[in-house]
């Protein structure tokens, strides 16, 4: 069954959660974040510290030594810094310092320690243009194979008891929907379910709140208590909408499905949760939706006469 083949997941004392430093705030703030997560959840921390590639072929030795002397500098405050964090929380903290650029190795050094989860901080300087052309937060974001947590400022609540699920009701829902349980069952937490319908049609609202009642009964099946929810707006952008709703409804993390950006189609629902992660004040947790073979998906979470109301045009197929 699809739902079954998607919740394959780590046993609490085999995951990881790689959170990168530069020792500013941000990163302070996401580590803290993290720390705490791992904590509650019984996993191992990987502390990253990525710092630029010195010219080691130097013939210098005055130079070498220097570099040298940076390098241990590094190391002993990134051990300084996990030996404070495993003091407050009790966890696990295993310490890499790599050389290169940050947006190529927290993916490389993820892959190669098997952590399930990235934490990371984000600057709040992210105007449009620095958006569209990606920060080392966003790149990541949109290129991690694993989930990506952003923090924005710092968070006091640690534990995740409460999730937000925005969801559009296209076929990547049902990635989405598999991975929400997934995690729903790992932090132990529930599910707010939230459509916002930005077209005023009965029949489609219909439809909405059917499948949206169908979603609540397999996550109430897999054990995951759930409530759902539809707004109705047609002025205010998705993203403000969903950020208002999860701060009434107490959520501890919003969570979206990124997706590659090859087509226009994919760029307006990428640029959705980039607006979430970028304008959140809570934590996000950004998937890369699964590609699943035809024959694992069971049910079309939208069927075709709901599919000619929400995509008269068939761009979605």
């Amino acid at each position: 069954m699809f739902f079954i083949l998607i919740l394959n997941i780590m046993k609490p004392s085999e995951l990881k959660i790689l959170v990168a430093t530069d020792f500013q705030p941000q990163s302070v703030y996401a580590l803290e974040y993290a720390a705490g997560l791992a904590g509650s959840i019984n996993a191992k921390l990987i502390l990253l510290h990525v710092t630029e590639e010195y010219d080691w072929g130097v013939s210098d030795d005055h130079t070498k030594d220097l570099y040298r002397g940076i390098y241990e500098k590094l190391k002993d405050k990134l051990n300084h810094l996990a030996d404070v964090i495993t003091k407050k929380y009790g966890t696990e903290v295993i310490t890499v310092l790599e050389k290169g650029k940050i947006y190529k190795m927290i993916p490389e050094v993820s892959k190669r320690e098997k952590a399930e989860m990235i934490v990371m901080g984000k600057k709040e300087s992210m105007d449009m243009v620095r958006t569209i052309l990606g920060t080392n937060t966003l790149s990541i974001v949109r290129s991690s194979q694993i989930p990506v947590i952003t923090i924005r400022k710092e968070i006091q609540k640690k534990e995740i008891k409460k999730m937000l699920l925005p969801l559009d009701l296209t076929r990547e829902s049902k990635s989405q929907v598999a991975n929400a349980i997934k995690y729903a069952g790992l932090f132990n937490a529930e599910i707010e379910v939230l459509s916002v319908l930005t077209v005023k049609n009965e029949i489609l609202s219909i439809h909405f709140l059917t499948t949206l009642n169908k979603i609540e009964k397999i996550m109430n099946e897999h054990g995951v208590k759930c409530n759902t929810k539809i707004i109705e707006e047609y002025k205010k952008d998705i993203g403000d909408v969903v950020t208002d709703y999860a701060n009434d409804v107490n959520a501890d993390l919003i969570m979206v499905m990124t997706q590659k950006e090859v087509n226009f189609k994919e760029y307006f629902v990428g640029s959705n949760a980039l607006d979430i992660i970028k304008n959140s004040d809570l934590p996000v947790l950004s998937i890369i939706p699964q590609i699943l073979p035809e024959e694992e998906i069971t049910e079309s979470l939208i069927d075709k006469s709901v599919r000619t109301i929400v995509d008269p045009l068939n761009i979605y197929k």
